[in-house]
């Protein structure tokens, strides 16, 4: 069974079980239930579902509250991934390191 709920499409589109296909977005409700248990590390209110990819992070927030402290989002071919900002400089090191890999027949450059 299907439930309407009204959601900003930015803070859809980010939030991890959130998806969209052809016949449109799915698992918002899910999404929604989610972030009324999350408290946005940031402005404090409740609805926060998007959440750092670092596993041992805890900072979860509003899609505008990341846009505001500088989060890293991208959609890659394996999904959607988004870094607060302490960790969006750890992400941006790997990819560098993954990129010297590639240019060095994939030896690790220091």
């Amino acid at each position: 069974h299907s439930r309407l709920v009204s959601v900003h499409a930015e803070c859809a589109m980010w939030s991890p079980e959130v998806g969209r296909d052809r016949r449109g977005w799915f698992n918002i409700a899910k999404a929604v239930k989610r972030g009324r248990m999350l408290k946005c590390s940031s402005c404090k209110k409740a609805g926060a579902s998007i959440g750092c990819q670092v596993k041992s992070c805890r900072v979860t927030m509003h899609r505008h509250c990341c846009t505001a402290t500088g989060w890293d989002f991208h959609h890659t071919s394996e999904g959607k991934s988004y870094y607060c900002e302490e960790h969006r400089e750890s992400r941006e090191q790997r990819e560098q390191k993954g990129v010297s890999a590639r240019r060095e027949g994939n030896a690790t450059v220091q």
